[in-house]
This record gives C-alpha cells, sequence and structure tokens, in this order.
C-alpha cells in the first residue's frame, strides 16, 4: 500500500474510533417506542436493523418505516415474534424510493423477556440519530439502515400470504414463499404447512418453514411427518435435521422401518 494510502486508512479509522465511543444495548422493555432517522444516499426499498433479544430468543415487537420522525405518513408495517438473538430484521416497501431522510421505529413489545436494538453511543452530535420515546438523543445512533433488494415483488406478509391463497401463478406463489423465508412470520407458518404436500411448490415452502425463529413451525413439520412420502417427506426430514429438533426423533426412529423406500 502506498504511504498516502497508508496514511488515509489510518486517518479515517481514528475518526472513526473517536465518533464510536461506545455499544449499548436498549431494551424496548423500559420504553414506549424506539426509533432511528437515517439518511439514504441510494436507492432504497427497505431498512434493516440488528435486534438483541437476550439470548432467549422470545420477545418480538412491530417494526414500522416512516417519512420522518414527525411520523406524518406510514410507509411499511410488519409485525415480528420470537426474535433470534442478534437477528437483522428488515421490513420492506412495494416499490423502489429515491435518496433522501427516513425514520423507522419499533413499538408494541411482544413476550415476557427482553428484547430491543444495539446503540452505538457517540462523541459528536448528529440528525441521523436515535428517538426514545419520540425524543432525539443526539448522541446516539441504533445499529440499521437502507436496503435495496430488487428481486423483491411484495410488500409484506399479508400480501405474500394473499398470493399463496389465490390462483397466482406457481412463479408468483414461489417468490412469495422465498420471500417468507425472510420475513419469518408466525402467521405465514400454517399456510406454508399446507403447502407442503404440493409437488411444485413443497420446496419452497419448506425452506421458508425451516427458516422460521417460531416453534410453531417445529410443530407444522413434525405433523407432516404423518402424511408425506416420497421426496416431500425426505425434505421435510432434512429440514428438521436442520432445526435439530428433538422432539421429533420418536418419529423419525419409526421412519427408519417404513416401508418408503426413499426414506427408509
Amino acid at each position: 500500500m502506498h504511504r498516502f494510502g497508508t496514511f488515509t486508512c489510518l486517518l479515517s479509522l481514528c475518526l472513526l474510533a473517536s465518533t464510536l465511543a461506545a455499544v449499548e444495548p436498549i431494551p424496548l422493555n423500559d420504553h414506549t417506542r424506539l426509533g432511528q432517522r437515517l439518511t439514504a444516499t441510494m436507492p432504497w426499498n427497505g431498512v434493516w436493523i440488528t435486534a438483541p433479544s437476550w439470548s432467549d430468543n422470545e420477545g418480538g415487537f412491530t417494526l414500522s418505516l416512516w417519512d420522518s420522525p414527525k411520523r406524518g405518513k406510514l410507509l411499511a408495517q410488519q409485525a415480528f415474534v420470537g426474535i433470534i438473538d442478534n437477528a437483522r430484521v428488515e421490513v420492506w416497501l412495494p416499490t423502489r424510493a429515491m435518496p433522501g431522510t427516513l425514520y423507522w421505529e419499533i413499538t408494541k413489545r411482544t413476550g415476557t423477556t427482553r428484547v430491543g436494538l444495539y446503540s452505538d453511543v457517540l462523541t459528536a452530535e448528529t440528525d441521523d440519530c436515535a428517538y426514545l420515546d419520540g425524543v432525539a438523543d443526539r448522541k446516539r445512533s441504533f445499529r440499521s439502515g437502507p436496503s435495496y433488494s430488487p428481486g423483491r415483488k411484495y410488500a409484506d406478509t399479508k400480501e405474500m400470504l394473499a398470493v399463496l391463497r389465490s390462483d397466482a401463478e406457481l412463479p408468483a406463489k414461489t417468490a412469495a414463499c422465498r420471500e417468507l423465508a425472510f420475513a419469518g412470520a408466525a402467521e405465514a407458518i400454517p399456510v406454508l404447512a399446507g403447502l407442503l404436500a404440493d409437488k411444485k411448490l413443497s420446496h419452497s415452502a419448506r425452506i421458508a418453514l425451516e427458516a422460521a425463529p417460531d416453534p410453531a413451525a417445529d410443530a407444522a413439520l413434525r405433523k407432516a411427518l404423518n402424511s408425506l412420502q416420497g421426496a416431500q417427506l425426505v425434505g421435510v426430514i432434512n429440514s428438521i435435521g436442520a432445526r435439530r429438533d428433538a422432539k421429533a426423533v420418536p418419529k423419525l426412529t419409526q421412519l427408519l422401518s417404513a416401508p418408503d423406500k426413499e426414506v427408509a
């Protein structure tokens, strides 16, 4: 590396160290709402946040995306349950937005234990700062940022489930399953479970269930062991193994002597 390049890199690290003083987890349990103003410098269609749940993977909240901290216009909203500790949680817009300022907020905590956000405590004030119960903390920033996913088709879980319940073509339903794998919504589990026997959608639905953080997905996969055969059954067994569901062991043991050659 050139001497100038080395100096520039070291200078950047020093500036970062001087700005970023400490990291602090903030539980939503202690607040009504937590939010953050962001500035998108490129086109975007979603926002990501990092959510600690203090290792128990039990809490949840509603993530809302607004035009500004004044919350004049709601752009998108989604509820999340059973958030895995330190998970990346995302909410998406139906269409691409141009660069500019935006504001997201978490509210309506669910569960009985702690869930919240990671915040960086800053030494310099900034307009793109955290908001605690609607009040700006100009020396604090929650870990988050704008996202852009050009392949997304649906705005939220409600729209994805509507597609799966409709007479939409296979590509549209496959896309809905794929996006549900990232959404991780508990309300999607019964719909996805009902598709496990569908030869064309079984794989996509199973992958979405495999990724779901809610324990109800384990129950749905275990139940499917009693009705599926062949490749669909093998796929469900693989997903159960990936989720390490100990409650499925007795049934899996029975299947070792099953007449289905693809399984035994």
